[in-house]
């Protein structure tokens, strides 16, 4: 039986201002690193700032234990449970662990990954959770790691998705050293803390060949050959010498003369872009101050130190592989294929699971001459395909015989929007299912798909794609659907905000107005909603696949923003000539940050359309704010603000000149009309 929490310790999630608090948990990762692994000093308050550093602690202050997590992709990632000596075995890390379940119950699991060769697998049955599988450890070990999970019982709809594939992290010469040369110099431990097993998973570690360099400048000869020895243990960023100098050539225009101190910093992130990283890791502040707004604006790329790499791993990893910046305005192009299309998809073949040549082809040949079908790719500019799928409708569901994309940032942007494009679809033919019966699917794929809302059933992944506006219309549509019993138990556990917009998301177009998640009109100044939206000039044809991110960000004021999570309706407003008058598409609002404008953009500037003079424009007293906002749908019929305040709860008065919170009503009316669906 498992202890209770004794009743004398508190629990409480930890504030960046409470210093004593945060030197007390620093102290005690430090004392269990040898299980718990390196986390640098400066990662701990990043990590309180987001909610995800929970500590148990007695009525006299004293720290009893701490339980660090990541929120993302639909599940909580466990990363450190520590319990001070003096306090095991009476019910902490029980406490912890469910103050953090309570917490995040409508996320599906709390996941972690521990080494086999650690005592602590003993204890996580105890604490609720079940072995999932196992994987094996990209430490230098490679000890096996055992994959435990704690689930809230929301099964399916958020199923647990499995990890993307490592990203590549370019790192400094300076961090090269730490890991490989003077490991127990100072300041060290903030850049072996990359190492850790759970670091090692998301990301991968490489050197530029500006290392080479440097190590070339060593005058003693042992000392030279033994760092070239040591880089040789680490991938290298290769590249072409006409990428290089498209690089430089960018690089130099943006920075203009270069102070010969920095010459070599420099040369370290030029090379990391032409190699195709977006991350590059460094412990010198002076490099990250003084070149990292133009790495992002030049390269998008993020400069950063090693905490702030672990802080915001997920994020990061997220941002590196989605980049719809990449697409916009560069001539990529979407279009339908037909029966002679084989050779020309080879790329996508599945060698790894022995998938042959032939009967690849008689499966795009199928596609093509099946009249009920569409194959469709996207081509980059020089004409490669870097992504294909086909759609076949039924009259039971929207099937997708085919779904590949190249394993690089263009093809997982492409397959995000992909994924939103055939729920669309879906809606536009009037089916409730998208079956997913593709035999060779990327394991990319796969994971963002789980991620969206599609379940694992014998018969492939399914989405349900439901139009209800209330929980009795949602009961009522998903009765005699194949998911209904996980959709049931979704809505049982969609008692806050966050729960009610993520299944939302999950059973998109569904919207819960007879929730308690906010609606908001955002008003929008013409040339962000025409950039944003990719609104035509007649504001009525649907974009294409192309022509809306997923996700993208707003910059305004730091007054007066909406709270998230909400509904948000874009009300395109006036300006300097330009007129909408009307609102012209809705999305869902993730989240809002206010910082300087030079940190916002770092942070979100993979997400396109803003220079960073457009940012700052934005500032007010060195801050701005960001809205982030995630499945927008333009209306093929916008809703002028006249026509809002005649429909049902329009009672709005006055210019939309900031952010208003209106009805769910309004929102549900104006949806409706925007859509036509549903009147």
């Amino acid at each position: 039986m498992v202890t209770e929490e004794p009743s004398a310790i508190d629990l409480a999630f930890v504030n960046r201002s409470d210093e004593r608090l945060l030197e007390a948990i620093v102290t005690l990762a430090d004392q269990n690193r040898a299980t718990l692994g390196l986390m640098p000093r400066g990662a701990f308050p990043q990590i309180a700032d987001k909610g995800e550093l929970l500590a148990a602690t007695t009525p006299a202050g004293d720290l009893a234990g701490y339980a660090l997590f990541a929120v993302a992709r639909g599940r909580v990632r466990l990363i450190h449970l520590c319990v001070a000596d003096a306090f095991r075995r009476q019910g902490v890390a029980t406490g912890l662990i469910r103050k953090v379940s309570e917490t995040h119950n409508s996320l599906a699991a709390i996941t972690l990954k521990c080494r086999r060769d650690f005592p602590a697998n003993e204890w996580w049955p105890r604490l609720g959770f079940a072995v999932r599988g196992e994987v094996i450890g990209r430490g230098k070990d490679g000890v096996p790691l055992v994959v435990w999970v704690r689930s809230h019982g929301i099964p399916d709809l958020f199923t647990f998705a499995d990890e993307p594939v490592g990203i590549p992290v370019a790192i400094d010469h300076n961090v090269f050293v730490d890991l490989a040369i003077k490991p127990e110099g100072k300041g060290a431990d903030e850049s072996k803390a990359l190492l850790a097993d759970w670091i090692a998973e998301q990301i991968t570690l490489t050197v530029t060949e500006e290392s080479r360099n440097e190590i070339n400048r060593i005058e003693d000869p042992i000392e030279r050959q033994r760092q070239w020895r040591a880089l040789d243990t680490f991938p290298s960023l290769h590249h072409t010498a006409r990428a290089h100098d498209e690089a430089r050539d960018r690089w130099d225009k943006a920075v203009g003369a270069i102070p010969r101190a920095d010459k070599s910093d420099c040369n370290h992130i030029v090379n990391a872009a032409a190699g195709g990283a977006h991350v590059f890791v460094t412990r010198d502040e002076r490099v990250i101050n003084r070149y990292g707004d133009a790495a992002a604006e030049v390269f998008g790329m993020r400069v950063l130190h090693p905490a702030e790499l672990i802080a915001h791993l997920d994020e990061i990893a997220h941002a590196v592989r989605y980049r719809p910046v990449e697409l916009r305005g560069t001539g990529f192009t979407v279009s339908q294929f037909g029966v002679d299309a084989g050779r020309e998809l080879d790329g996508f073949l599945d060698n790894a699971a022995g998938e042959r040549k032939l009967a690849y082809h008689a499966l795009v040949r199928r596609i093509a001459a099946d009249t009920a079908a569409v194959g469709t790719w996207v081509r980059d500019p020089g004409g490669r395909v870097v992504a294909a799928w086909a759609i076949r409708p039924t009259a039971e569901a929207l099937e997708v015989p085919m779904l590949r994309a190249e394993r690089s940032a263009v093809g997982a942007t492409v397959g995000r929007l992909i994924a939103f494009e055939l729920r669309q679809r879906a809606v536009e033919r009037g089916l409730r299912t998208i079956r997913v019966t593709e035999p060779h699917l990327p394991s990319e794929f796969r994971s963002d798909l789980l991620a969206d809302g599609f379940a694992e059933t014998s018969s492939g992944l399914v989405a349900a794609v439901l139009d209800a506006s209330t929980r009795d219309e949602l009961r009522q549509a998903a009765e005699g659907h194949e998911l209904r019993e996980s959709i049931r138990t979704a809505m049982a556990s969609a008692c806050d905000r966050r729960a009610v917009l993520s299944l939302e998301r999950a059973l998109w177009p569904v919207k819960l107005l007879d929730s308690d998640l906010p609606s908001y009109l955002v008003p929008i100044r013409p040339r962000w909603a025409q950039d944003l939206f990719d609104l035509n000039p007649t504001l009525f044809e649907r974009p294409g696949l192309l022509g809306i991110s997923r996700e993208h960000v707003y910059y305004r004021t730091p007054k007066g923003n909406p709270k998230s999570p909400a509904r948000i309706g874009w009300y395109g407003s006036s300006d300097r000539g330009q007129r909408i008058g009307a609102v012209v598409a809705v999305s869902h609002l993730v989240d809002v940050t206010t910082d300087s404008a030079s940190r916002l953009y770092r942070r979100y500037q993979h997400l396109g359309v803003y220079s960073l003079k457009d940012v700052q424009a934005s500032e007010r007293g060195g801050m701005a704010s960001a809205l982030r906002f995630v499945d927008t749908e333009t209306l093929p019929k916008p809703v002028s603000l006249e026509h809002l305040r005649t429909l049902e709860g329009g009672r709005l008065t006055g210019t939309l000149q900031s952010p208003t919170m209106i009805t769910s009503a309004l929102f549900g009316a104006l949806y409706r009309e925007g859509t036509g669906r549903g009147r």
